[in-house]
């Protein structure tokens, strides 16, 4: 194997299964259909349902966390937003109750935010209810904390910024997204998922990378160098926005020296490759990526 088919086969590993996505499928799908028919009125399995965060942005990996918005009529909302105390949490107990009425064997619980849904075979569904905003592709959606209030999200806009992007550079923004998740999760790292799609989203657009340089997976070891020398300078800045929506994100951990290591490594893995050391190279990236780097270099 080369460089080409090596990240090639790291990039598919990192790929949920196709049985896995079938039942996120009938399990989201299923769930839509409860709030409809609940809230709504309607038996519809795919109206006033999004899939939102790393799966709504198509940048999960296969231990990513399923976030999907249901989206509850306005009348719903003024009802729960004249409680006198925390309307938002009775609102998440009632919502929790509805999905109930078929999930009742499944862990459900209330988490501040959402309704959390744990089956047996791993998967795992976090559930934002939300309210439509009277202008633009904005949600209201509740949190419990500190007595109850309302936050706002912007998911289609973040959504539509990641495939924007990867429309005009093909499959290498999203690649990457899943790449450093998978460091990430293999080094302890302390960075939200939306946290590392906006670090990939400026890396590419900041430095305006040309449209060839990362397009074929022979170059993802230079783009796993080139980013970590982007993170090391960028690793500790106190501000971080959304792409899309341009919504603040919590950026508060410094994360350049982890940066540093894997940026080291990059660094000598491209060394070894031009000197046709491919079985060393490999190592170097295996130190980044975790054991789910897994293929030998030939």
């Amino acid at each position: 194997m080369g460089v080409s088919s090596t990240f090639q086969g790291f990039c598919s590993s990192l790929l949920m299964d196709e049985d896995i996505t079938d039942t996120i499928s009938l399990r989201y799908h299923s769930i839509v259909k409860l709030i409809n028919i609940f809230y709504w009125d309607i038996s519809s399995e795919s109206l006033h349902g999004l899939y939102v965060g790393s799966y709504g942005r198509g940048t999960e990996i296969s231990t990513s966390d399923i976030d999907i918005l249901v989206e509850l009529p306005p009348e719903t909302f003024h009802r729960y937003n004249h409680y006198a105390s925390n309307g938002q949490s009775a609102l998440l107990q009632e919502v929790k109750t509805v999905i109930q009425t078929k999930y009742s064997n499944s862990h459900l619980r209330g988490d501040g935010q959402v309704i959390v849904i744990e089956w047996s075979d791993g998967i795992r569904f976090e559930i934002v209810p939300a309210f439509s905003q009277d202008s633009g592709n904005a949600y209201y959606y509740p949190d419990t904390h500190n007595g109850g209030s309302w936050q706002v999200t912007n998911p289609k806009d973040e959504i539509n910024a990641l495939n924007s992007l990867s429309s005009y550079y093909e499959h290498s923004p999203k690649d990457l997204c899943r790449m450093l998740r998978a460091w990430r999760n293999a080094n302890n790292v302390n960075i939200s998922g939306i946290a590392i799609d906006a670090l990939a989203y400026d890396f590419f657009l900041l430095n305006d990378v040309p449209i060839e340089k990362y397009k074929n997976y022979s170059k993802y070891g230079e783009m796993t160098r080139d980013f970590f020398a982007y993170l090391v300078k960028h690793g500790n800045d106190s501000s971080l926005f959304a792409p899309g929506s341009l919504s603040t994100i919590d950026f508060s951990v410094d994360v350049t020296a982890k940066a540093n290591i894997a940026y080291e490594h990059a660094k000598e893995a491209q060394y070894d490759v031009d000197l046709g050391i491919d079985s060393l190279a490999e190592d170097e990236w295996k130190s980044i990526y975790g054991d789910q780097f897994k293929a030998r270099l030939s």
